[in-house]
């Protein structure tokens, strides 16, 4: 095996050698094949793949096609997202391709313009640059206006660049014209959904849309008499059996489920495995990757397991797999935790929220039977290994959120300027991944400009490692709308930070105030952004009450159902019992 080991690396190595010794001589062809190669071949070292799309980048070049160039780095950048030289390199192609693209040769030429602004876009992309990219999709919009792909690509970026009105105008235009184009009713139903852009009559009718366009997959599967049984066999499909935030309101579910009444069935999504699928493993008592199966294999395989509830984790989000419950693999089928409002499946039974999120009188239009629990929706794991919450700091108050730079729209960023207009000695402290990107941080910086306030009264953080101990700088927490934060609260108020959330008519409105009631903090939750302001400048100034809090939320959580996994479970359980003893009746 050793011998066969060492072989193989020469024989790679002498692969390599011949690529670099054509390339050097001009036969660019030869290198390619080379190259391609190795690169096809599962045996290839990841270090000499690498290297390989490094030299296929430069080789691409040096032939004019920048095009190809640009997805070797990105390829590159894929496998090793911390390489600096690929990312200087399609900086020095940017910044290249933004010349060429004003030189008036080439805009005479309509067809070499649009290569070079799609070759610069996704240079942008690749980057992670997205208002260099939204910007220069939004020039390609003006040289392809019917090009379905290049409103669809610019609706993704607005989205991003916390633009969600203009973003659907291009979603709406990219199927306008493709009418049958899925992907593009998936994003615009998400976009939709996630920042409440609609009425819930339009949002059902964009969901119900989406659905009717499902390709046909064969005919529903069917189920025999139901029985009462001792022991029903629950289902899970998500793909975020995985390192991801939405576990921390998961693993107290799973954790305390009563395995003598509830079979429980993993199916994951996950594309990639690490330390928390692991964990999950051990919290299944079946457990089944259907990653790789379509939607009609894996509802075969659910159906096959006999499961009697089966329940959509993910809603329309990234990695779902709605379509296999269009098949009605289980006889009950449910959606929670994962999305903000309904699937459009009419083979969707129920949802999960709690009278908060979605009151008695709500406005909600659903394909789903609205099934609210008799209190808060989630349970919170707490991240392991927490830090301590520090005093307060009594040099000014720091206002704070830690919220997805796409929820911070002009209207949560006009509400914050007036609080620290309000505040004297105040400043706002921004995380989120984003702010890496220099763009974003002067956007974030100019837009305060607009309404008076310095940009040293503003900290801007990237993402890091010590992203709780963060939280010990901030004194108030300032929740984002109408998209709340969810685990962002929790992790907030964890670290003994109050959060100030304004709630609103809808379920993604209204996260923050189902969490807050759940602490008893009822006097946080605001109904208007004049009142969300109040609120703040109104605690911001009472610094007995902030010291209170600071000592106080973190026991106050340990004693509260936001922490009682076990009567998360017990809640759902019974729910689960009660809609397969409806499901009996019907029978």
């Amino acid at each position: 095996m050793i011998r066969y080991c060492q072989e193989g690396r020469q024989k790679v190595n002498r692969i390599l050698d011949a690529a670099r010794q054509a390339r050097a001589s001009g036969d660019l062809d030869l290198a390619e094949r080379h190259y391609n190669s190795l690169l096809s071949n599962p045996a290839t070292p990841h270090e000499t793949g690498l290297a390989c799309l490094s030299e296929l980048a430069e080789l691409e070049l040096a032939r004019g096609n920048v095009r190809k160039a640009v997805e070797c780095l990105g390829h590159l950048l894929k496998l090793k997202p911390d390489a600096g030289g690929p990312r200087q390199r399609l900086c020095t192609i940017a910044n290249r391709l933004e010349q060429v693209a004003t030189d008036p040769k080439v805009t005479r030429d309509n067809a070499t313009h649009v290569g070079i602004l799609n070759t610069l876009a996704r240079c942008y992309c690749l980057l992670d640059l997205i208002h260099e990219a939204a910007d220069t999709l939004a020039r390609l919009t003006r040289l392809l206006p019917d090009s379905a792909e290049v409103h669809f690509n610019l609706g993704n970026l607005l989205g991003e660049c916390r633009d969600p009105e203009r973003a659907l105008v291009h979603f709406d235009r990219a199927v306008a014209l493709k009418p049958d184009w899925l992907e593009a009713h998936t994003h615009r139903t998400f976009l939709m959904g996630y920042n409440a852009l609609r009425s819930p009559e339009e949002t059902l009718a964009a969901h119900r849309r989406w659905a009717a366009l499902l390709p046909d997959i064969g005919k529903p599967l069917t189920h025999g008499a139901p029985q009462p049984s001792e022991q029903l066999r629950i289902g899970y499909v998500s793909s975020t059996f995985r390192r991801h935030s939405a576990n921390h309101f998961l693993f107290p579910l799973l954790e305390h489920h009563d395995r003598k009444r509830f079979t429980i069935h993993l199916y994951s999504n996950a594309r990639t495995t690490d330390t928390a699928t692991e964990r999950f493993r051990t919290l299944a008592d079946a457990w089944r990757d259907i990653s790789e199966l379509s939607d009609r294999d894996a509802a075969e395989a659910i159906h096959g397991d006999d499961i009697d509830l089966l329940i959509d984790l993910d809603g329309h989000t990234e990695g779902n797999r709605l379509p296999l419950f269009a098949l009605k693999p289980a006889p009950v089928q449910v959606t929670y935790l994962g999305y903000c409002t309904t699937t459009g499946l009419d083979a969707m039974d129920y949802w999960i929220t709690d009278g908060v999120l979605v009151p008695e009188d709500d406005c909600e239009h659903t394909t789903e039977t609205i099934w609210r629990l008799p209190r808060c929706w989630a349970g919170y794991e707490p991240p392991e290994h927490s830090p301590a919450v520090d005093p307060l700091d009594t040099e000014g108050v720091t206002f704070g959120s830690f919220n997805e730079y796409s929820k911070l729209n002009c209207n949560v960023i006009d509400a914050w300027a007036q609080i620290l207009n309000r505040v004297p000695r105040s400043r706002i402290l921004i995380k989120t991944r984003r702010n890496a990107d220099p763009s974003c941080r002067e956007r974030l910086i100019a837009e305060f400009a607009a309404h008076g306030i310095e940009a040293e009264r503003i900290v801007l953080q990237g993402h890091s490692s010590d992203y709780l101990d963060v939280y010990n700088e901030l004194d108030i927490a300032l929740d984002t709308f109408p998209r709340t934060g969810g685990v962002t609260t929790t992790d907030a108020l964890w670290m003994g930070v109050p959060v100030v959330t304004k709630t609103g008519e809808r379920m993604i409105e209204r996260q923050g105030e189902s969490l807050l009631r759940s602490l008893g903090l009822d006097d946080l939750v605001a109904e208007t952004p004049e009142a969300y302001v109040e609120t703040a400048v109104a605690l911001a100034a009472d610094d007995e009450r902030l010291k209170h809090l600071r000592r106080e939320i973190r026991s106050r959580m340990r004693a509260s159902e936001l922490l009682d996994g076990r009567d998360l479970a017990h809640r759902i359980e019974s729910a689960y019992s009660e809609m397969w003893k409806r499901h009996l009746s019907k029978a």
